[in-house]
């Protein structure tokens, strides 16, 4: 069943009509092992970044040119290892926060360019019409998933 087209209003009478999103954390066992990943792998910016309690150092990164939505990388000791999954439906198995997704001009020259740099593909360019989307699936070293994806159809339902 295709997807519906998103509704063209926005629910301005909502007490939450100001929301909008800011950053997702990330949480790594080694703060600067993870700035240099997301900056020389992803092309990432470090923006800022501060000391936390128990050695944890928290920092926001931002894509290369996107400054409207960062990642909080969480980075020290204290953490424990969570799944790394071998492909998509793997990470399937459990619920709560599953991956953070981009927004790109092209999923499957995204993903060349990631497999060129060493990154772990989860799930190989495919389109997904319930969605009108074209997405692949890729990890951090640490098993934090990510999705790239753009629209089949461009002027097609949005979501």
């Amino acid at each position: 069943m295709p997807m519906p087209a998103a509704p063209d209003y926005e629910n301005a009478s909502s007490p939450f009509a100001s929301w909008w999103l800011n950053h997702v954390a990330v949480r790594v066992p080694d703060f600067s092992a993870g700035v240099r990943w997301y900056t020389e792998t992803l092309d990432f910016r470090l923006v800022h970044s501060w000391p936390y309690e128990g050695g944890i150092t928290f920092g926001y990164l931002s894509p290369a040119t996107d400054n409207r939505v960062r990642i909080e990388l969480m980075g020290g000791p204290g953490a424990q290892r969570k799944p790394h999954y071998a492909d998509l439906n793997d990470s399937l198995s459990l619920y709560g926060f599953h991956h953070v997704g981009f927004r790109v001009d092209d999923v499957d020259e995204a993903v060349r360019m990631l497999k060129e740099r060493g990154v772990t593909i989860l799930s190989e360019p495919m389109d997904f019409e319930a969605c009108n989307r074209r997405f692949a699936v890729f990890s951090d070293p640490w098993g934090n998933i990510f999705e790239v994806d753009r629209p089949i159809v461009p002027d097609g339902p949005k979501a």
